[in-house]
């Protein structure tokens, strides 16, 4: 069974490419070393060829005959403009080779997937999903519409810790340094004195406006260390999530029959997630608002 993006989560399909683009450049420069890189690659090999092999070879055959055929007909006949249809037929077979390829790359299955993930560059979550999916797709006795539904929510935890991570560098790049801080608790202090010391109404209303806007540059400062904490928080959460949802999965895998109560059970440590993360996200939005 292939998979694409709308089943496997893309950013699995990133990190796969770019493993593959990584093996391609070392190929082409610097050549192969033995160790680990080499025997994730022969491996893969050996699985790519199990599933696609066969479908290659023949693809190969049909577009030979198709380049041969032509230049014989042309031999047989003495007609040499019979040779230029080879050359339409070597062009098609580079244009399919091309397209197959990058439809490839679109693709992959869990024979693939079992020999890539351990030597992908992923985050642990991302690699502890990779274990679950393919929990998922050995279980023979799941039901598809389960088997979409638990696969739905192994989704949504990526997308979550995807999200999560985001805020969190948007918000540590908020934080800045120390001395940042001290340079707007002295704007503050300045902007403080000057409004007490104008005497000219509309000045002073300029210069109110212009600390409320260094007070909310604090503000944003001072919310932003806490939210991060809350943030790895949840995070941690959902990485434990992804590795019961795991164990579940193995149960269900080797249970002698199907429990709904186990879904059931995936259901609510998802649904747990998910309230909590939409209850940082309000107030994540609060933070973001103070500019």
């Amino acid at each position: 069974m292939r998979f694409t993006k709308s089943d496997l989560h893309p950013v699995i399909f990133e990190a796969v490419n770019t493993w593959h683009d990584a093996m391609i450049a070392s190929m082409t420069t610097t050549g192969w070393n033995k160790g680990s890189e080499k025997k994730v690659y022969d491996d893969h090999q050996v699985a790519w060829w199990k599933h696609y092999g066969a479908k290659l070879l023949w693809g190969m055959a049909g577009w030979s005959t198709a380049i041969a055929a032509p230049i014989m007909v042309a031999a047989a006949s003495n007609q040499k403009m019979f040779a230029l249809g080879s050359v339409v037929m070597a062009l098609g077979a580079t244009g399919h080779g091309i397209y197959a390829y990058v439809e490839n790359r679109k693709q992959i299955t869990i024979d693939e997937l079992k020999v890539l993930h351990p030597a992908l560059e992923m985050a642990p979550l991302h690699h502890s999903y990779c274990d679950a999916f393919i929990d998922l797709y050995s279980n023979p006795s799941l039901e598809e519409g389960h088997r979409k539904e638990i696969l739905g929510q192994l989704n949504t935890l990526i997308d979550e810790d995807l999200r999560l991570r985001a805020q969190k560098k948007n918000l540590s790049e908020n934080l800045a340094t120390e001395d940042y801080r001290v340079k707007v608790d002295a704007e503050i202090a300045r902007l403080t004195e000057r409004v007490s010391a104008s005497r000219d109404e509309v000045a002073r209303k300029t210069l109110e406006t212009s600390l409320e806007i260094a007070q909310k540059r604090r503000d944003r400062l001072g919310a932003s260390e806490p939210m991060i904490e809350r943030l790895d928080a949840q995070m941690e959460l959902v990485a434990q999530t992804m590795d019961s949802m795991r164990e579940v999965l193995i149960k269900m895998r080797n249970a002698p029959r199907f429990e709904e109560s186990d879904v059931d059970t995936l259901r609510s440590r998802v649904a747990q997630v998910q309230q909590q993360g939409q209850a940082l996200e309000s107030a994540y939005d609060e933070i973001q608002s103070l500019t």
